[in-house]
């Protein structure tokens, strides 16, 4: 269960989860909220625009808002749930102050908190680990990255979490060769699109978060070319 407690005037939120020490898969931003008084003398918002993405790596989020543990931790507080497609879409809300609190990727998060110097919001905890997985076709043979040469592979998000970590993946295993990376096109696709460009061979893998690999792998006919989590150091 999630819960929500307020400390020296800042609403908090704190996850019972576990947390990577290497890589934090998901980061809860928080907005500084306006107007919430002094810890002596602190009242709560009216409401609380809550923004994530609809991926199993935000599932606090989306079982939080079902369950009513933030409306039963929050009462008299209206929960407002906002689903987003991409963590620049949910940065571009929280620093434009349509969100007081958010579920993002890490990358999404860094770069803007790197970029703010305002104080327009604070990075809180980090809520999960894994749930990534690179998905390829059958058709190509585990382990032979050159088979994805002059092909596709799929990520929610150019700049994202997934792009910079199958990037970095590339990078391992083709030693940085620049041109064999550049061979490779990383296509960003929403989820409504994936499937269906699994399916038809636009594309010849993705790199997606849960539960999406899972379906390219149960409705799709693909298989689990990598696990993420399987490339970070266990600590």
């Amino acid at each position: 269960m999630n819960l929500f407690f307020q400390v020296n005037s800042n609403l908090y939120f704190k996850s019972i989860s576990a947390l990577s020490n290497r890589l934090l898969k998901s980061i809860l931003i928080l907005t500084l909220l306006s107007g919430c008084g002094t810890e002596e003398n602190s009242n709560l918002p009216d409401e609380i625009r809550l923004g994530f993405m609809p991926d199993f790596t935000h599932a606090q989020a989306f079982v939080g808002v079902e369950k009513k543990h933030y409306a039963l931790n929050l009462k008299g507080v209206k929960i407002s749930p906002k689903a987003y497609l991409t963590g620049a879409t949910i940065m571009r809300d929280v620093v434009g102050g349509d969100l007081d609190f958010a579920f993002v990727d890490p990358v999404s998060a860094i770069v803007n908190f790197a970029r703010r110097r305002d104080n327009a919001f604070k990075i809180v905890a980090g809520v999960s680990s894994g749930g990534i997985l690179f998905v390829a076709h059958r058709s190509i043979p585990p382990g032979l990255i050159s088979k994805f040469y002059g092909n596709s592979v799929a990520v929610p998000e150019i700049n994202g979490t997934q792009y910079v970590s199958f990037r970095n993946f590339l990078l391992s295993k083709l030693s940085g060769n620049s041109d064999r990376i550049g061979s490779i096109n990383i296509t960003p696709l929403d989820r409504n699109e994936l499937m269906n460009s699994f399916i038809s061979g636009v594309i010849a893998g993705a790199w997606y978060p849960e539960p999406w690999a899972s379906k390219l792998i149960m409705e799709g006919k693909g298989y689990a070319y990598t696990n993420e989590s399987s490339l970070w150091t266990k600590s």
